[in-house]
Order: structure tokens, then sequence, then C-alpha cells
């Protein structure tokens, strides 16, 4: 999820590990609960809303969120296929662009954007 943060998040099964720099996480899923492994990215959307304020270029942001995002997926300990991504940012598609780039992974935009809200609202509905 690219916004406010950038958070990286990888289902890593049924057994809890732990990992440096990681915060592992409970997911509901349909076959009941698994975990996860998850990394923040600081301020990304800060970054992108005071350029747009200030009428600045975004490239060198993006660039350096995407390769911020690269050493994250670097550090998981299953080495991803394809990016998943959601979040305001990711409106501008040189993120997508830059980052599959930069991570050589393919990248799969979500619909919606707000996933944390989707999220919130499957888990209610069920």
């Amino acid at each position: 999820t690219y916004g406010t943060g950038t958070f990286v998040m990888q289902i890593i099964g049924s057994r809890f590990i732990s990992k440096n720099g990681f915060f592992t996480t409970l997911v509901p899923s349909p076959q009941g609960q698994v975990y996860a492994l998850e990394m923040k990215v600081n301020n990304t959307g800060r970054r992108i809303d005071e350029l747009l304020q200030k009428k600045l270029p975004l490239e060198t942001s993006l660039i350096t969120i995407a390769q911020e995002v690269n050493a994250i997926l670097n550090k998981l300990p299953i080495k991803p296929k394809a990016l998943i991504v959601d979040g305001g940012i990711i409106r501008d598609a040189r993120l997508i662009e830059l980052q599959g780039s930069i991570s050589k992974l393919s990248i799969k935009p979500q619909t919606i954007l707000d996933g944390t809200a989707l999220g919130i609202a499957k888990l209610l509905a069920s």
C-alpha cells in the first residue's frame, strides 16, 4: 500500500516466524488465519504532498520510494513473483513503472486504491 506510509506485507503461512525489522501480523483468510510479515516506509504520502503543494517534480521522490520498497522486498524470506499495489500514490502511473523497473517484478495495481478501507469493509461484512 502506497499511502500516508508505504507498507509491504507478505503472507508467510500458518506458522509464526519472526524476522528482524519486520512486524509479524495475523491475517484472516478464507482458509483460516495466516501470518504475514510487514514493514513500513515512513512519510511517503507527506513527501508527495509537499512536492505537489510546491508544484515541484515528483520523479526523484517516486524513485526514492520505489528504492526503499525494493530494499524491503530484498529482505523478505520468500522472493515475490509480483507486487499487488494500492494506495493513493499509485494514481501516478510513473510510480508503478519505476517500481517494476527497480524491483524487476510485475506490478498489479488494484482497481480500488484504498485497500485498508476495503479490507476493513470485507471483515465487517463477513
